[in-house]
């Protein structure tokens, strides 16, 4: 008898085809659906939600942020103001923090009350401490959400918590230290809005006046004398003027302040407007301080004045090569003006790292780091302005593979004074005194003993 396979085999064909389709249903929305499920934990939906403004009533503040921004979402920068107590400029990361708390915030459980009676429902809601209770409300562009935070429940970390009047839940009990904070943490703390590639000069005025410029790099001037400027050393001084946050707002106008002591200036030129900055000495060594086109009187960290008021010795170059300009060095051309020799060493890079080579020669790797930390690490002493002949220098040539002569520095001595001028800078006369090194007069300064 022969045995017809068509049917069963159009059967498993229909069975698969079905059990395929019945998968695909099943789970093409499961990741939607999870995504909803865990939305619907959240408090506050507010993903791809632009929030209008934010009210916060609390044991600390009570007040209302609102967007300036075009969109204010979760997770994007965004600029805010303060629109109660007081119409101020906000502190876009505080209240930042605050937003992505809002929109993670889950809870934990609910708490139904819908088959309790109303008396009992009464004392209940002012056993989880609704009656005087802190909130904050956030208003979107579809809904406002107004969130009630009571007592502390019993058992764990948690807090009773009512949303918009109706439902209760319990939400993690840090959370309620994301509103316990005063004016001043909400407000925008920064004494300025410039970035340091806009100053064009500034001045330090205490006993003494620095003036600083940029002129193909920096130029440190005082008392007459100019100095070429160490651009880590005031880069450090922009940064740290610039970045500022005052640490409290003592009087909201300086003209409220009765007389200070006053320690000195920072001023600071962007084109044709400028910014001073002035530090006073208050009771109990607190450091207040004024900004020239603002009103407050504030109090900054009391080591601000050590970051910010700098001598001309600190401005000044102090580095024959940055740290930087050491590791991009590949090319070393070195002269002896006494007896005429010379040689080149060049860094090349191989399987094991960089190799350096004089002509075939192999160099000791250790022998070349140690002469160019030697280099970066020298400290100079004095910048002297007078002129001066190099007699017989030792001609050091610095580059890489794009500029072999990015540096030429000459040493010579002048009696127990180590002297070193690099000719290749802008200021090629500038004379600088070192410390004692130890210099490689010979090819042998490379070889291993």
């Amino acid at each position: 008898m022969e045995i017809n396979w068509i049917r069963p085999f159009l059967l498993s064909i229909s069975l698969c085809a079905l059990g395929g389709v019945t998968y695909w249903l099943e789970f093409r929305h499961k990741p939607n659906q999870e995504a909803q499920e865990e939305n619907a934990k959240h408090i506050f939906a507010l993903k791809d939600t632009s929030i209008k403004s934010i009210r916060i009533v609390s044991k600390a503040f009570d007040g209302l942020i609102a967007c300036k921004s075009e969109l204010c979402k979760a997770g994007e920068k965004a600029t805010w103001e303060l629109q109660s107590p007081k119409v101020l400029s906000a502190d876009g990361g505080n209240v930042h923090s605050l937003v992505s708390a809002l929109s993670t915030l889950s809870s934990q459980d609910t708490i139904h009350l819908d088959d309790v009676s109303e008396e009992k429902k009464t004392k209940l809601l002012a056993e989880y401490g609704f009656n005087n209770a802190q909130l904050v409300e956030v208003i979107t562009d579809h809904e406002t959400i107004t969130l009630e935070l009571g007592t502390k429940h019993p058992v764990g970390d948690t807090l009773f918590a009512r949303k918009n009047g109706k439902e209760i839940y319990l939400i993690p009990g840090y959370f309620v230290s994301h509103l316990e904070h005063p004016l001043t943490y909400w407000r925008n703390k920064k004494l300025f809005t410039l970035s340091s590639h806009e100053i064009d000069s500034f001045a330090i005025e205490t006993s003494s006046k620095i003036d600083a410029k940029r002129a193909d790099g920096w130029l440190v001037s005082t008392a007459g004398k100019i100095y070429p400027g160490d651009q880590e050393s005031i880069d450090a001084i922009l940064n740290a003027a610039l970045f500022l946050q005052a640490k409290d707002f003592i009087y909201e106008n300086k003209k409220d302040a009765p007389r200070l002591k006053k320690l000195g200036t920072l001023i600071l030129r962007k084109e044709k407007s400028e910014s001073t900055l002035t530090l006073f000495e208050a009771d109990k060594k607190k450091l207040y301080a004024t900004v020239s086109d603002r009103d407050p009187v504030y109090e900054l960290d009391a080591a601000v004045k050590e970051r910010l008021f700098k001598s001309v010795a600190e401005l000044r170059r102090s580095k024959l090569i940055t740290a930087m300009e050491r590791f991009g060095i590949k090319k070393i051309a070195i002269h002896n003006g006494k007896t005429g020799a010379g040689f080149q060493l060049t860094g090349q890079t191989g399987k094991t790292g960089t190799e350096w080579l004089e002509g075939k020669t192999k160099i000791p790797l250790e022998k070349v780091q140690a002469f160019l930390e030697q280099l970066s690490s020298a400290h100079i002493k004095d910048i002297l302005t007078e002129s001066e002949e190099a007699h017989e220098p030792l001609t050091i040539t610095l580059g890489d593979d794009l500029q072999p002569e990015k540096k030429r520095l000459l040493f010579w001595k002048k009696g127990d004074r180590l002297l070193c001028k690099d000719s290749l800078s802008k200021r090629p006369n500038d004379i600088f005194a070192l410390d004692s090194m130890n210099l490689p007069f010979e090819k042998s300064f490379f070889e291993t003993k």
